[in-house]
């Protein structure tokens, strides 16, 4: 199949995912909050990077001193097959087997990340895939941290990389962690 009818069909699907879900008659709709104590956090950390364990940890030490909600989900940018083995739970790791070509869903997975409304999400794959796009955008998170932007902006903050002194996950980790201490755990 051409190359651009996947891109088009990728963006159409993304266009559905982002579709606002109507308000049943009765609810109020949800009115804008100028400020709110940061109480639930996801982080997405790229599994072929050799210090994820050590983000994993920093993480749950974080989620646990703060006493916030946290979960981590572990990235893998490449299709697995059967003689992969991921030393990760299988139920928190997405990989590129999860959406299909065409960008719609294959699996569960992605829909259960993408369907929590965390008060932050924390991107620390470098990876600019349409998986990491797809994920990042259908993403009900109130506030976004990543490191690579997409077209158009998807993120509400973005950590870019000094000239010639690229950080290292961990590093980024501990950075954007520091910006939301001064921040004193409070986001839009």
């Amino acid at each position: 199949m051409p190359n651009f009818v996947t891109k088009y069909l990728r963006a159409k699907n993304l266009r559905e995912a982002l579709l606002p879900v109507p308000v049943p008659e009765g609810e109020e709709v949800p009115q804008p909050v100028l400020s709110k104590e940061v109480k639930n956090v996801l982080v997405l950390v790229d599994v072929t990077d050799l210090t994820w364990k050590d983000i994993r940890s920093k993480a749950m030490e974080l989620f646990i001193r703060r006493s916030i909600t946290g979960q981590v989900v572990y990235i893998y940018p490449a299709k697995v097959d059967k003689k992969t083995i991921l030393t990760t739970p299988p139920d928190q790791t997405i990989t590129m087997a999860d959406i299909s070509r065409f960008g719609k869903p294959v699996t569960d997975k992605i829909p259960l990340i993408t369907g929590q409304k965390p008060d932050v999400l924390i991107n620390l794959v470098q990876e600019t895939s349409f998986l990491m796009e797809y994920i990042v955008r259908v993403s009900g998170a109130r506030f976004k941290i990543g490191r690579q932007e997409f077209d158009p902006v998807a993120y509400d903050m973005i950590l870019k990389d000094a000239d010639g002194e690229p950080l290292s996950p961990m590093e980024s980790f501990c950075a954007i962690i520091e910006y939301l201490d001064k921040m004193k755990w409070k986001v839009l």
